[in-house]
This record gives C-alpha cells, structure tokens and sequence, in this order.
C-alpha cells in the first residue's frame, strides 16, 4: 500500500507540472485523467478487485501457489523424484477454477469438489474427505487404483490437507448468465472518439464470424444422422453480437456498462475500440468476473493485473518501454540533446510519456522535455520552429493518433531535422506519410515486424475475400478475427463448458500457438500472463525501389 501511495503522489506531482505547461487547453483533459486516478487509487474501486487475493485462505495459497501455512513451500513427488517449488501448485495443472484442461490427447481432469464428490459411472466411486486425502499424499482413487503417475503425491499434515479439501469444496462450474437458452451472448464496447470508419471495420468482421458460427451449427445439427428434433431438446446453440457505446467522462462510462449489462448479461467483452483510457471496462470486467479479450485500446490497463482482462500488449506504455531501450542501445546517437515529447493533453499522451521517464531512470530522464498539445490540434511551423530551437534536440517523439507533420515538413528544407519517432501503428492501413521532405527522419513503433509472415496470414486473407471485406484497416480487422479464432476455438475445447474462468484458461494456453494471429507472429501467454505482445520494433521507410516499411531494429523487448 506504501508503494501505491507513493505512485500516486508522483503521478499527481506529474500531473501538476503538465498542468502548468499546458495551459487551459489542457485542464479539461487533466481534469478527467485525475478522476480516473481517484477512482483506482487507495480506497477505490481497486481495493475492492483485489481483496481475494489479498484475504486468501489457507487452502487457496495450497491450491493456487504451493504454500503451506507460515509460507512454507509445498513438498510433493512425481515418479519418486522431488517436483520443483514452483511446479508444486495445484493450479498449474488443475488451472485456477479447478475445471482441469486438455492438452491435445492429453486430459487433465477437473479437480473441483461439484467433479470430485460425485460418482463417474464405470470410471470411479465418489471421493469422500477421506479417500480424498489419501488420493493427495498416496496417489489412489477412491476404488483403491492407482492414478497417473504424473499426478504429485503430497507430503501434508492433517490440519494442511483439510485447508485444501475444504478450499477444493469452493470450486464448482459456474456457468455464465450471458448464456441462456442456447444463445451465447458477447459485447463490444466502443467509446465515442472512434471514427466511425474504424467501428464498422471491426464491426463487420465480427458479425461474418458469428454469422458463419450459426450457421456451421444449424447444419451441423440438421446432418447427424437420424436426426429428428425431440420434444423439449436443445436447440442449436447460436451466437449474439451486443454493441455497447460508451460516452462521457470514466464515471459515467461505468455505470453505462454497468446498464448495459443488466439488460443483457454477457459471456464475454470480445474486442473493442478505444483511444480513451480503457480503466472502466478494465473495472467492470474484474468485478462483475465477464472476460474483457483483447480490446483495441493504446491505453490499457497496464499496472493493475487482473484476472478477466487480457491485451494485446502494454499499448503505448510498451511502445514507451521499446523507445527508451533503443535510446539507451544507441546512447551516442541519443545521449548529447534533448529528447522532446511532443504529447496531446489526455490519457493518450500523459500515459506513455510518463512511461518513457521512469524507464530511461532518474539519471538520464532530465533530459526529456515535454510540449503538452490541445488534443486534435494542428500544428504549425511556429510550433515547430520554437520547439527545435531548444538547445540541441536529439530526437522528437510524437504520442497519440493523428500525428500532424505538415507544418514540420515546412522547416524540413531550412534546418537538419532529428530523428521524429511515431506512436501511430503504421501498420493499420491508413496511407504512409508520404513527405519526402520527412521520410528519412520517420520512425515508427510497432509490435510488428513488417518481415515476418504467420501460418493465418493466407486463411484470414480469404476469409475477408469470401465474405466480400476490404482491408481498409488491416491491423485492426486481424486482431478481431483473431479473438473471435480465440473464443471459438475455446468453446469447443471446454466442450460447451461456459465458465468465464474456463474460458479464460484455455485463451492462455490457445494465444499464438493454437491459435496464430494472421499478422503478428510473437504473440504467446501463459498462465496468469495478460499481454501477448512482449515486444516490438522500431521501423522505417524503406528508401530502395520497394515501397513500405522496413525493421530499424531486431524485436526489443524491454
């Protein structure tokens, strides 16, 4: 807690320095910034998110992280040989809801106690506590056989195995509300700074999936043979898009969602679009337990873990991060000017400006100097001109989206310009700047490597082809085909299982190997992890015959 304080304070210091800088242009935006700090800060909704882990029990620590009573690690066998401190929890086999996973041909059963305290006819009896505790230190099932032999045999006392039979007892299938009647409902938020271009780009690739879903399941019904619709039987399960918009400040975005989601409960938040910070939604989701699956936000949450959110990667706190690692690779180039952020006054700016500060460190962050900018504000040649009359610019840093070079682009025949570094992917299909006046100078930050070709790239390609879709904005349209892959190809790996928990543990296993992104090809999770990208490039435009873009730099992971 006194750490968290002590950022807060600092970022509120940060915040006071921004403010003078900008202006009033700028108060309106650090207005809605500060609101947002105190509603996650000490004594807000945060606290409330994280109280299960902060007020666990004997037997969740046992289950979850492998630690007896007085933090003492668990001692268990697999074969007769000694399993390693951190292989010793149940979960990283069982997974945190205790539903079990399957892994190829390989089954791990489920472990929670609605599973184990009921009979599987032909298979086993019932466990009770006491056959129970002999399967934990002895490896023997209720009928007395022996189980796999990759199941660990546990050393624990009575009082230990009692904590974690009773903790195993919690553990049930906890099916979601948003599925009702064979219908599988799913939501997407939007919030009122995307243009309306970028919504139906998403929006409409979202609705061909789920429209080739129902479909596929109607057929599939209707083809089993000897199939005749019984009196009272389960209709074909059938998918349900939601659009849920967002508008105003954090607070009234809250309760929107939290309106939203009383009319409709959900399964999941797939996707979404977002230039604002994404903390409400970040909130909603851990505290109403909905997966939030990989939104298209520059501005996640990326301080505050949480169970049912996962991204792409650190948005443009990760690009920060890259930056400041390229500058400190390549200090001689960097080290002797200023380097300039030139950032708009909201979420979009203060975020990853703040970033690149604490990752250059205390040392070297002083020679970071910030130009705090209306947000959708042109900038003209004076603008420019006072900005690179400071003494010695090494290079210029341009956050947010819809960066104008226009008037930079004027000085570019009067003066030799720095290296200017974009936030803006030049990946999501939107023209390249083509000044030639600027060319040389451009850099982007990207987590895409321009070289690099996945295993999807063909399939998702014909698929937009199939359903007669343009790639007007190709980053974006891969990432939600992406996550709609995800949450497809979970469902059928939980075999109709719809605990969000569930769903959350087979996306951890899926992201990047089961299921690859048709663009990116280093996206990976594992558990427990939240961001898929680890890592990005620094890229450039290419200056041979061959138009587009070129890698500066092998993946910098910070």
């Amino acid at each position: 807690m006194h750490v968290r304080n002590a950022l807060l304070l600092a970022c509120r210091a940060l915040v006071a320095l921004w403010l003078c800088a900008a202006g009033s242009a700028a108060a309106q935006s650090m207005s809605a910034m500060n609101l947002g700090m105190k509603e996650g800060g000490p004594g807000g909704m945060w606290d409330d998110l994280t109280s299960d882990l902060s007020n666990d029990s004997a037997g969740m620590r046992i289950y979850r992280k492998g630690l007896l009573p007085g933090e003492r690690p668990a001692v268990a066998t697999r074969a007769g040989s000694a399993v390693a401190a951190g292989q010793v929890a149940c979960a990283n086999c069982h997974q945190r809801s205790g539903l079990g996973a399957r892994e190829g041909q390989q089954v791990i059963p489920a472990v929670a106690g609605a599973v184990l305290y009921a009979p599987k006819p032909g298979l086993r009896s019932a466990y009770t506590d006491q056959t129970l505790a002999v399967a934990i230190r002895e490896g023997v099932d209720p009928d007395g056989r022996p189980l796999s032999p990759l199941m660990p045999r546990y050393a624990m006392q009575a009082d230990e195995l009692a904590q974690l039979i009773d903790y195993l007892k919690t553990l049930a299938p906890r099916p979601s509300p948003g599925v009702a009647n064979s219908v599988v409902h799913l939501a997407t938020v939007v919030t009122e700074d995307v243009a309306p271009a970028r919504k139906q780009a998403m929006l409409e690739v979202m609705q061909g999936y789920l429209q080739d879903l129902n479909e596929a399941s109607v057929n599939n019904t209707a083809e089993q043979p000897g199939h005749v619709a019984q009196p009272g039987s389960k209709p074909p399960l059938r998918w349900q898009l939601h659009v849920w918009s967002l508008t105003g400040t954090a607070q009234n975005r809250r309760t929107q969602l939290q309106s939203y989601y009383a009319q409709q409960h959900v399964f999941a938040l797939v996707g979404g679009l977002s230039t604002d910070t994404w903390l409400p939604i970040h909130q909603f989701c851990q505290q109403q337990k909905v997966p939030c699956l990989f939104p298209n936000t520059s501005v996640p949450v990326s301080d505050r873990p949480a169970f049912y959110a996962m991204y792409f990667d650190k948005g443009s706190v990760l690009k920060a991060q890259i930056l400041a690692r390229y500058f400190a690779d390549h200090a001689q180039e960097f080290s002797s000017g200023h380097i300039v952020q030139v950032l708009p006054g909201n979420w979009s700016g203060y975020e990853p400006a703040a970033a690149l500060r604490q990752a250059m460190g205390r040392v070297k962050a002083h020679r970071v100097v910030d130009q705090v900018v209306q947000p959708g504000a042109g900038l003209p040649t004076g603008f420019w001109r006072q900005v690179l009359d400071q003494d010695n610019v090494s290079a210029l840093i341009l956050w947010g989206e819809g960066s104008d070079l226009t008037g930079l682009a004027e000085l570019a025949g009067d003066r030799p310009l720095p290296p200017v570094f974009l936030a803006d992917d030049p990946t999501t299909g939107k023209p390249l700047p083509s000044d030639r006046r600027l060319n040389d100078r451009l850099r982007f930050i990207s987590t895409l490597d321009p070289a690099a070709a996945t295993p999807a790239a063909a399939p998702w390609s014909a698929w937009m082809k199939a359903h007669h879709l343009v790639e007007t904005d190709a980053l974006l349209q891969a990432n939600t085909y992406f996550v709609m892959s995800l949450i497809d190809e979970a469902v059928r790996a939980n075999a109709g299982d719809f605990t969000p928990e569930h769903l959350i543990e087979r996306i951890e296993y899926s992201v990047g190997s089961v299921v690859p992104h048709p663009m990116l090809a280093s996206l990976s999770l594992g558990m427990g992890q939240r961001f898929a990208a680890k890592g990005g490039y620094i890229l450039t435009l290419r200056t041979d015959a061959n138009a587009g873009l070129a890698a500066l730099t092998d993946l910098v992971v910070p």
